[in-house]
Formats: structure tokens, sequence, C-alpha cells
């Protein structure tokens, strides 16, 4: 019988180590994301990471060792430019290979070799085909075994078992116990691109963190429709409903707000009612993933401009990344802060890119360097960058007598506001430039 061809070496960039022995590939970007594809490295079991609870699922842990075996290969190949081999067995919808470190396989480094003599992986002894190749593991893993490397330890196994908070009791709290210093963290996920989860290290919280001061064009909750008796009378941002557009709804308007089960509204949809005795107020939130067509219904054909883009730049640049995070503030249980990286400010690239706008709600939680999203937000408009291509600067010229004028303070509205009354007894209304004070 002869011996099947041996598959040929492909060029991908690692996007994302899911475990130790699972990585996404994806390829160059040709005028958007590109294609990806799951490698799981041939003849090998890493250890399982744990799980969260979803649904009806439970709760698992790590086993030994799991992390550790993902984290050893993060370290050494994300965004890296590697080779790789891909093969598809019958029956299974699974893709297994080989991955290598290297400009030519013949001598590159196999990572599968590499991870079984480090001892963080196991050998698949049963139901593969047998040949000098999976000898070569073989002989890898008991040398592991005998040195006592990794998993095959005599002892401690419990303690390479990450103790993980899947969620942070009292975030106002944390935030503030955690006194605005940066917090070692590694990216593992990218919702769109201007919210990641993250885990935040030594300590294992995983959080859900938006990015102070911008927001990015994504599928969750892109259109709102509303009916109502009488407009709100002064606008501002509802921050604690996700997805609320920017000025629609007063914040106190929060303590009223409640979720209207309704077995007849389409899946994709749920109700919202702020009470009667408020304003008659109510809209209709989308869940992820889809535009509502004219109908009412989820048009999964709709494109939000520059969502998959802007998600994609931050992925290339942060995913399983190691960075450090200031937490700011909190935003309905989900954290409110900036990341810091060693080439640059995120925040500031996708708006220079203009795939982000600046948003005052959250840049007013900012520290320090609001100055420069604004800067850098106003480049993207000149150039009328992406999300801004259709910009068109405001026109409006104020005269020179109207750009200094006397007057008597009539009246303090808030923090950044106050009525002037002036000489000929017409009142004026006055915004402080650049700040945002407490609501």
């Amino acid at each position: 019988m002869s011996t099947p061809p041996q598959p040929q070496p492909k060029r991908g960039i690692v996007k994302q180590v899911l475990s130790g022995d699972s990585v996404i590939i994806r390829g160059v970007p040709k005028g958007g994301p590109p294609p990806e594809k799951q490698i799981n490295l041939s003849n090998i079991t890493a250890p399982k990471l744990a799980r969260r609870a979803i649904g009806n699922s439970e709760e698992t842990k790590d086993e030994p060792y799991a992390w550790e075996a993902r984290e050893f290969l993060r370290k050494k190949i994300i965004g890296e430019d590697v080779l790789f081999t891909v093969e598809k067995p019958p029956n299974t919808t699974r893709e297994y290979g080989v991955i290598y470190i290297g400009k030519d396989i013949a001598t590159a480094e196999n990572l599968t070799e590499t991870l079984i003599s480090e001892g963080l992986v196991s050998v698949r002894r049963e139901g593969v085909r047998a040949g000098p190749e999976l000898q070569r593991l073989i002989e890898l893993e008991d040398a592991a075994k005998s040195a006592g490397k990794g998993k095959w330890a005599t002892s401690g196994a419990q303690e390479h078992i990450r103790d993980i908070k899947w969620s942070v009791d009292n975030p106002r709290n944390f935030v503030d116990k955690c006194g605005g210093k940066p917090i070692a963290a590694v990216i593992e996920h990218v919702r769109d691109g201007s919210t990641i989860r993250a885990f935040l290290t030594p300590d294992f919280y995983h959080i859900t963190l938006m990015i102070s001061g911008i927001r990015t064009p994504n599928h969750l909750f892109t259109s709102v429709a509303w009916w109502s008796e009488f407009l709100i009378m002064d606008p501002e941002v509802l921050s604690s409903i996700p997805g609320n557009p920017d000025s629609l709804v007063k914040q106190w308007v929060l303590s009223g707000v409640k979720l209207i089960p309704d077995n007849n509204l389409i899946k994709c949809c749920m109700l919202v009612e702020i009470p009667l005795q408020i304003v008659n107020y109510c809209f209709v939130l989308q869940c992820p993933g889809f535009k509502l067509n004219a109908e009412g219904k989820p048009d999964p054909n709709a494109v939000v401009p520059y969502s998959e883009e802007a998600k994609f730049f931050v992925e290339s640049r942060l995913l399983q990344r190691d960075v450090e995070i200031v937490l700011e503030s909190v935003n309905n249980n989900n954290f409110v802060g900036s990341i810091i990286h060693p080439k640059g400010n995120i925040a500031e690239a996708l708006l220079q890119e203009g795939f982000a706008h600046c948003v005052d709600w959250s840049i007013a939680f900012m520290k320090t360097g609001a100055d420069k999203l604004r800067a850098a937000e106003k480049i993207a408009k000149e150039a009328k960058k992406r999300i801004w291509e259709n910009y068109q600067p405001n026109t409006t010229q104020i005269s020179g007598k109207e750009k200094e004028f006397s007057g008597t303070v009539f009246e303090v509205v808030n923090g950044d506001a106050l009525v002037v009354k002036l000489a000929d007894g017409s009142l004026k209304k006055v915004f402080l430039a650049s700040i945002r004070p407490p609501r």
C-alpha cells in the first residue's frame, strides 16, 4: 500500500491560541478581515481549560497545567507568521495539523514536539496511524515523563489550577480599590472595536471592559425605534442601558426602567418601558448580530459599515496580548477603562484611523489623555476617514462681537453651564468648554 501524500505547508498568522492543542490561524487582510481556520494539533491532547457556566451548562475547572500549556503556546506564537500543514480526516469537521516556527519545515521548530518535550500535553496512542512520526512523539513523551516535566511532575498538580473569578461582586468598590493603578491583563476576547474581555492577572478576575472615551460601529443595538407623546426636555446619554444611542433618555429615569417579557416579540428583541408617570416612552433594543428590516424582522444581510474592520483592527493588535488596564468607572456592571500597550494607545489609534468617535460620558472618566483622543478624532474628521467619509464641518461662524461679551451671572445651571444676563437685558446660556461635571 502506498504512503499517502504529505500535506503541503501553508503560511498564516496566529490569531488566537484556544488551548495547548488548538490554534486559530488567519490569512493576510486584503480589503477587509481575512479568512481564518482552526487547527487542532495532530496526535496530542492538552489539558482542558476551565469554562464558565452558560445557560444550562455547569462551570468547569482547569485540568492541571491547562493554563500553562495555553500560555506556553500563546507567548511563543501569538501574532507570529508560521508554517502549518493541515488535513481533514474523513467523517469529521475538524482539521488537524502541525505548526512550525521558521521559514523552512526542514529546519523549523515543530511545536507539537516542543509541547510534548515540555510535558504540557499527552500523546494520543490509540486510534492514530502508527509510523515513525508517532514513534518519535512517544519517545519525547517518555523522556518528559522520566524527567518529571510539566504535568508529569510527581506532586503539586493542584497548584496549577487557576482560581477564576468569573464575576466581580461589587464592581464599583473594585474600581475604587484598584485606585487607578495599571493592572496586568491578557485580552481574551474582542466583542467589538471598543469592548473587550480580559483576565486580570495574577488573580484571574474575568471582566468585560468598555474602552474609555470611544465607541466603534458594531452590530449590537444598532438602531432603536421609539414612540413618545412628548420628547424628553433635557436629553442625556443613558449609559446604563446597553446600546442606547447618545442623547435619548435622562439618566435619572433609570429607577423606573423595567423589562417586559412578551412571548409575542421576535426573539432578537426585548421591550423596555419607562413608566408613564415619568414619560410615555418605550423602545426596542436589538440583540447582537442583526439589524431589523422595514418589517421589524432580523436582517442578517444588513451590514454595519466598518464594524468588522474596527473589530479586526483591535483583534490584530490586542487579542491575547499582554497589556495593562486602568479601571476608571463602571457602566451596567461592565468596567470602563483604558488599555496600556507598549506600542501605543488603541483608543487613539482607532480614532485617528476613523474607526471610532469620541463619547463624552466615558471620556469624562479618563484621568489623562482625553485631549489626545479629541485631537485624533479631529484628524480623522478632517481627512474624512471611514466613518467620517460624509462628514461636513460645522460652518456656523461666530462674529467677533459674539466671541467676547460682558454680563452678570444670572443663573448657574450646573457645573459646566451658566446663564449670563447681558447689558440689554437678554439672557445667554454658556457652556464651559472641554469639561463634563458629575450629574
